[in-house]
C-alpha cells in the first residue's frame, strides 16, 4: 500500500506532510536515530489552533506559508497492505 503526501514542508532536518488536513511527520534519520511515520496533534496556540513541530509551537498559518509540493511517497509493507491476504 502507497500513501501519497503531495504538500509538506521541511523543518529543521525533518519532513512533514499534509495529508487529509492533518499534518504527519514523515520518516527521516537524523544523528543515527530513526523516525518513524507520526500525526502530530493539533494544540491551542493563544486564540488560534496549531501543532508542535520540532519543538516549536506554530499556527497552521505559520505552516502554510512553508508548505509546498513534496511528492513523497510512503510504502507500508505487511498487515495493513491491502494485497496481503491476511
Amino acid at each position: 500500500m502507497i500513501i501519497k503526501y503531495k504538500y509538506g514542508f521541511e523543518y529543521k532536518s525533518f519532513l512533514f506532510g499534509w495529508k487529509n488536513k492533518e499534518l504527519y511527520r514523515l520518516p527521516s534519520v537524523s544523528d543515527l536515530r530513526h523516525y518513524p511515520l507520526k500525526k502530530l496533534n493539533k494544540i491551542p496556540i493563544g486564540k488560534k489552533i496549531g501543532y508542535r513541530v520540532v519543538r516549536d509551537k506554530k499556527t497552521i498559518n505559520q505552516l502554510m506559508e512553508l508548505t509546498e509540493i513534496i511528492n513523497y511517497n510512503y510504502i507500508i509493507a505487511g498487515k495493513q497492505n491491502k494485497d496481503c491476504p491476511f
